[in-house]
């Protein structure tokens, strides 16, 4: 009996704990269904976000063309319009247009464009195309690009292409041939084309005239001028800037090379005013060889000249930098050289001069 009892014990033992586990797994079970529906909707609704984000962002926009007139004659202008339509907030932008659209087909003014409406509603904007044909035939209007911008993105819209037909101009049948080409006919030059000309050449001369008188006036006024000037002697010249250099002191104020060339500057040009000899352009040695065929020049002159002519050389040419007494041992030398030739011709001068004794007397009438 007791046995008995164990084994049922024992048995309801184990429903208990069957019964117990098989509960627990039910409830795993139903708890694993529960996440799924949860995930799944969470899908369902992330998707539905995306979808609400992606079409937040899609926008309407429209592009419709219109042509004036299907047929026009050779030379005439047609009208073509392109309308575009798109949300407030977008750009349109219209590409450049080519002066050929087509190869028949070509513009006959400059595109305008214009803005029909910016409000909430949207934003529409029209492009005007005047275009003309100079072939005959049927002819095509290409497709037009646009683009339409908007928060980021940009989009391609083309204008519908068409056909126009072009004619030429309908000859005149009241006309039996086409006459010849006539040239431009001749017209007569008028009184009121040819008297501004007349004016303008005349006072062109009056000006020319008046421009001679005063160049002419103050020519003489200058010669004038000149004539009364009184013309001083060589000498008195040569001096006249060799003392200028010594009141100045050139050699310290100018330089050795500035002042040795006023130095030589003025004998040369006193010589060739008093010997008629070619010192200005001539080196030293060509000036002493023809001092020595003039008669009039002493040999102490003539040494003299070679002392300051060659200290000139060397200041000037061989950039020897000669000492202050140097400088002016060789402008009192100048000096002195002038000086003396000036008295020697100064005395040479009266010589020659006839005195009132000597001047031949006029012959006595013979008395009859």
């Amino acid at each position: 009996m007791w046995r008995i009892l164990g084994v049922n014990a024992n048995m309801q033992a184990c429903g208990y704990a069957l019964g117990y586990g098989g509960g627990r797994a039910y409830t795993t079970r139903r708890a694993g269904r529960k996440r799924q529906n949860a995930i799944v909707r969470l899908r369902y609704f992330f998707l539905g976000l995306l979808v609400a984000l992606l079409t937040s962002n899609v926008w309407a926009q429209s592009i419709v063309t219109h042509v004036g007139r299907d047929s026009i004659l050779v030379g005439d202008s047609l009208s073509v319009w392109i309308k575009v339509q798109a949300q407030r907030g977008a750009d349109i932008i219209f590409s450049e247009i080519p002066e050929q659209l087509s190869p028949g087909v070509e513009l006959y003014a400059q595109p305008v464009i214009d803005t029909l409406q910016y409000d909430s509603a949207g934003y529409a904007s029209r492009l005007h195309l005047l275009v003309t044909s100079y072939d005959s035939g049927w002819q095509a209007i290409p497709r037009v690009p646009v683009l339409v911008r908007y928060s980021g993105r940009v989009d391609t819209l083309y204008s519908e292409s068409g056909l126009i037909y072009v004619d030429f101009v309908p000859r005149d049948t009241a006309y039996a041939d086409i006459k010849p080409i006539v040239g431009p006919l001749e017209q007569g030059i008028t009184w009121e084309e040819v008297y501004p000309w007349l004016l303008g050449i005349l006072g062109f001369l009056v000006l020319c005239l008046a421009g001679f008188l005063l160049w002419r006036r103050f020519r003489h006024r200058d010669e004038k001028a000149e004539s009364r000037a009184p013309i001083l002697p060589p000498d008195v010249v040569a001096l006249q800037q060799l003392r200028a250099l010594r009141q100045e002191s050139a050699w310290r104020s100018r330089g050795a090379k500035e002042f040795f060339s006023a130095i030589t500057d003025a004998v040369r040009t006193y010589l060739e005013a008093v010997w008629s000899v070619r010192a200005m352009e001539e080196t030293t040695d060509n000036i002493l060889e023809q001092l020595k065929v003039e008669e009039r020049c002493k040999p102490e002159w003539r040494n003299e000249l070679r002392g300051v002519l060659q200290m000139a050389d060397l200041a000037k040419f061989a950039k020897h930098k000669p000492l202050e007494n140097e400088c002016i041992g060789a402008l009192d030398s100048a000096i002195a050289l002038v000086e003396d030739v000036a008295a020697e011709e100064a005395k040479s001068q009266q010589r020659v001069q006839p005195t009132a004794e000597d001047a031949p007397k006029a012959e006595e009438p013979l008395a009859g």
